[in-house]
């Protein structure tokens, strides 16, 4: 996946996935797949199936905020960074997650009209 090869990485995900349906990890390489495919609903359902499966995951709730901000669904993405940063303070991301959170909740400007 990491090279481009997304047709090979398909192959190797799904055989992976067969082996082992409850695979946390191959539920998180399969919503980053179908994400990068384009395969929203399918990449969130993956995702959402990787963090049931280990909710200590935390690539797998990032990954999901991705996914909500490339929907355009700001309140989605902001409720799942609170989620990060109470389940995950000490994490390295942590950081850009706050700050990320402070910018969708801020309150939007409004647009000024400007007379011609």
């Amino acid at each position: 996946m990491l090279s481009g090869q997304l047709g090979d990485a398909q192959w190797y995900l799904d055989e992976g996935m067969r082996r082992q349906p409850d695979s946390a990890l191959g539920q998180f390489l399969l919503g980053s797949l179908n994400l990068r495919l384009g395969k929203l609903p399918e990449a969130e359902s993956a995702l959402r199936r990787a963090i049931q499966l280990d909710p200590a995951m935390a690539q797998a709730q990032l990954q999901l905020v991705n996914l909500m901000l490339k929907q355009g669904r700001k309140q989605d993405a902001a409720s799942q960074l609170r989620d990060f940063v109470g389940a995950f303070p000490d994490s390295p991301f942590s950081t850009q997650a706050k700050q990320l959170l402070q910018r969708l909740e801020a309150p939007s400007k409004p647009t000024t009209v400007v007379p011609n």
